[in-house]
């Protein structure tokens, strides 16, 4: 994996654009190398659930202020 995954969308989009690849669909399949997989984790999502849900709360409490 990359952990700058911006700029190696970047030099994606590039080489497609200067002709080096003819798709972004190639340009993908060479450049690109999947190093794992990560499965979604059900408990992290009712977390955030319960952290949005608190944002939500907040954000109504201080709209005032702006």
């Amino acid at each position: 994996g990359t952990s700058e995954a911006a700029s190696l969308g970047v030099a994606i989009l590039a080489g497609v654009g200067v002709g080096m690849f003819p798709s972004l669909q190639e340009a993908v399949s060479r450049m690109v190398k999947i190093s794992e997989q990560i499965e979604p984790n059900p408990e992290g999502g009712k977390q955030y659930q319960e952290a949005y849900r608190c944002y939500l709360r907040l954000y109504e409490q201080l709209e005032p202020l702006f």
